[in-house]
């Protein structure tokens, strides 16, 4: 079943740099990591079956987080396209700073 990423569609008509979230009260690693250059780059990719950037951010812009517990904030969407086109550029850095700090 394909993902409906017509939101995606109408940030891409905007400069990243006027979509781009304000992470800086958020307290999880997505926000640690993304950085606009990370942002700019990966955010006109999306899986076979239309799965974005924006998808795999999503959840860690609506939810910042708590002070004293460190989240992931992001998710993988689909299986192995999310690798191909998002993980070893993106998630590898998440995953990096989860083990660490875990």
């Amino acid at each position: 079943i394909p993902f409906g990423n017509t939101h995606n569609k109408m940030k891409m008509k905007f400069p990243s740099d006027k979509v781009y979230p304000d992470l800086s009260k958020h307290n999880n690693h997505m926000a640690k990591v993304l950085t606009p250059a990370m942002y700019e780059e990966l955010r006109s990719k999306q899986t076979p079956s239309g799965f974005t950037l924006n998808d795999v951010i999503q959840t860690g812009v609506d939810n910042p987080g708590h002070p004293f517990i460190m989240t992931v904030g992001c998710v993988a969407g689909d299986d192995i396209y999310i690798y191909i086109y998002f993980l070893s550029f993106l998630f590898y850095l998440f995953i990096f700073l989860w083990q660490k700090l875990a």
